[in-house]
């Protein structure tokens, strides 16, 4: 059913508001809220609004015959840029914007030519309109917009806005992170994969779809970023879905975290290595002190079986039967070597040695190659620094590293490539437990083609006890490491599955300010030695020593029986053999009394442990020798007749 349209009625006057038309004119230039004025050709206001002359504080009729300039610019002539003088001149519309104090602010002035019936220009029309609030507006959005601007452009992390896959606008800051010297070499001009190394460019392109489709409003995670040089940075982005134009878009943040991943991951290295050093050294505490106990008992046991070797015929059946607990007790002592190497209490003589050498005589004595296939290759550098070692611990070293390499390829043959190399100025790096400093260092590798080793695996090879034998001691690196740390080196190992191990050596270099090469002297000295010790066997079987090597012993069990054997001796005494670990006052102690009561008295200290550790709590005096458990009469004599020719300890 259609609607009946209702025919428009012009509603009619009340003839109560009837204005005619000139007064209706008037009455309009009044109402006008802006400044409204006519100007003529002279400059004289013509005709003023209320709105004007209420600004000025006057009557419109006041103003009218007023150069036009005393009341709108206050000043008694015209301006450069009058708008009414250009207007007159062109007949065009001007308009300009004036701070005008007297009038209370900023002001937007637009001037109308004014014409006659003949269309000749008599005037203008001066339009004058308070602008002073837009203007703060403006003035306040523009410090808004500089403040914003410095902001993301002096910003520390990096600001992008992405459209389309690419970007629309980055910060200084985002395009110094990437290696752009500009914003400008990356904005319309780069994708997004481009600064995505391959590997994050799958994550990093889903989760910009899921904040497009409207998955996820933001997200925040972490990727792999590709510098324009090439080299990969890790960067962490936050990032928020946005419309930009009326199309979808993302705008966030990047913040290069290469340096802080770096960080936390050269902390949890290093709880890490503290963790395993906390763990080995108390597994090395007790191997160390197992060691010394055992070394103790060992050297009853085989000093007795040498001594009573000696008492029987040569020809007997006891006498074979000695030599089997001689050869099974010094093996013995071979196992305690091995604890206190890991231990790092080992008994090292340090002097300066050529590596190389040491690597020739221990492959001499190799015979793997013709047992099980294996072949031996040496590439050894002419020019090798020399090193401060220890030969006989180094040589076992080397032997362990062959053997573990040769027991690797056992039954499949390979080959075995031992080199070695000066490395000046090496930077510091990670060994195993510490981080090594940098220097020149003497290189030795040890490389085969076996199976390699795990990488899991590779972590736990240098503990005790870890074996991958049916029946092992899981000693051999253990101890190796304990002693290349013990000769301030590194030992580390890599490897890949199916491609080999090569185990790394490293050695500081020789400098002449290191310790010259020791000599021993062979002038026998015959007298009285005193023999200090706590262990009964120990002395029984001291006292046997002495006397077979024609020195007349003297026991005593602890310090205060020493002291009077001093006392009641005089000054017969040739030197004394102390243990460090007494019942009572401690070896030290005993060694400072004995100094102050015979200054000359030569002292020899006697200890399971090695040297560093027995020698730890003396303080200026040294002692003129160590010699350490156990010992058998051959080495008894030989330090009887170093310290009795020679000077004291450094």
């Amino acid at each position: 059913m259609s609607k009946k349209k209702i025919p428009y009625k012009q509603p009619v006057p009340d003839d109560s508001c009837r204005i005619n038309p000139f007064e209706e004119w008037g009455l309009t230039f009044d109402a006008i809220p802006d400044h409204l004025v006519l100007i003529d050709l002279d400059m004289r206001l013509t005709r003023v609004n209320k709105a004007f002359a209420q600004q000025l504080g006057k009557r419109p009729e006041d103003l009218v015959g007023e150069p036009c300039y005393r009341h709108i610019c206050r000043s008694e002539g015209p301006k450069d840029n009058c708008p009414h003088l250009r207007t007159i001149k062109d007949g065009k519309t001007c308009s300009i914007d004036l701070h005008l104090e007297h009038l209370g602010g900023d002001f937007q002035i637009t001037t109308s030519s004014l014409r006659d019936r003949t269309g000749k220009i008599c005037g203008s029309v001066h339009l004058a309109r308070d602008i002073t609030e837009r203007k703060k507006a403006e003035d306040a959005l523009r410090q808004s917009e500089t403040r914003f601007r410095s902001l993301v452009e002096q910003s520390l992390v990096g600001i992008y806005i992405l459209r389309d896959g690419k970007f629309i606008y980055v910060n200084p800051k985002l395009a110094e992170i990437f290696g752009y010297s500009s914003p400008e070499e990356i904005v319309f001009e780069k994708s997004t994969l481009e600064l995505i190394a391959p590997e994050s460019r799958a994550l990093v392109a889903e989760n910009d779809r899921k904040r497009l489709a409207g998955e996820e409003k933001s997200l925040h995670y972490t990727f792999k970023g590709l510098r324009k040089d090439g080299r990969l940075i890790d960067i962490e982005a936050f990032g928020n879905s946005t419309e930009i134009d009326g199309r979808p878009a993302i705008i966030g943040t990047l913040l290069d975290v290469t340096g802080k991943l770096q960080l936390e991951k050269r902390q949890r290295d290093m709880e890490t290595r503290l963790h395993q050093q906390q763990r080995q050294q108390s597994i090395a505490t007790l191997a160390g002190g197992v060691a010394h106990d055992f070394n103790n008992m060992l050297m009853g046991v085989l000093g007795s079986a040498e001594i009573l070797k000696e008492k029987l015929p040569p020809d007997s059946k006891e006498r074979e039967f000695t030599a089997t607990i001689i050869d099974t007790s010094r093996r013995m002592a071979g196992l305690t070597r091995q604890l206190l190497d890991y231990a790092r209490q080992g008994s090292y003589e340090h002097n300066k040695v050529a590596l190389n050498h040491i690597v020739q005589d221990t492959l001499a004595m190799a015979r793997w190659e013709t047992k099980t296939g294996i072949q031996i290759s040496q590439s050894l550098a002419d020019d090798l620094w020399p090193v401060i070692a220890d030969c006989g611990q180094l040589g076992q070293v080397i032997i362990n590293l062959i053997s573990n390499a040769a027991e690797s390829m056992e039954g499949t043959g390979g080959r075995i490539e031992v080199r070695t190399e000066n490395v000046p100025g090496k930077a510091s790096w990670e060994c195993p437990l510490s981080q090594h400093p940098a220097g020149d260092y003497v290189h030795l590798s040890v490389s085969d083609t076996g199976p390699g080793i795990p990488r899991d695996m590779q972590k736990k090879i240098f503990e005790p006890f870890y074996t991958t034998k049916f029946m092992g001691r899981g000693l051999g690196l253990a101890s190796s490491l304990g002693v290349i740390q013990n000769h301030g080196g590194c030992l580390s190992v890599a490897s890949e599955r199916e491609k080999g191990a090569t185990f790394h050596m490293y050695l500081p270099r020789y400098a002449d300010t290191d310790v010259e090469d020791r000599k021993m002297v062979g002038t026998s000295t015959l007298g009285s030695v005193l023999v200090v010790d706590d262990e009964p066997h120990v002395l029984t079987l001291l006292k046997t020593m002495l006397t077979e090597l024609g020195y007349r012993p003297l026991i005593a069990r602890n310090a205060h029986d020493a002291l009077l054997t001093v006392k009641e001796q005089n000054d017969g005494i040739l030197l004394a053999i102390l243990d460090v670990q007494l019942t009572g006052p401690g070896g030290a102690d005993l060694f400072s009394t004995l100094k102050k009561l015979r200054p000359g008295l030569k002292v020899l200290i006697s200890s399971g442990y090695d040297e560093s550790t027995a020698l730890s709590g003396f303080r200026e005096d040294r002692p003129d020798g160590f010699i350490q458990k156990p010992y058998w009469i051959e080495s008894l004599r030989d330090k009887l007749l170093e310290v009795l020719q020679g000077g004291s300890m450094p």
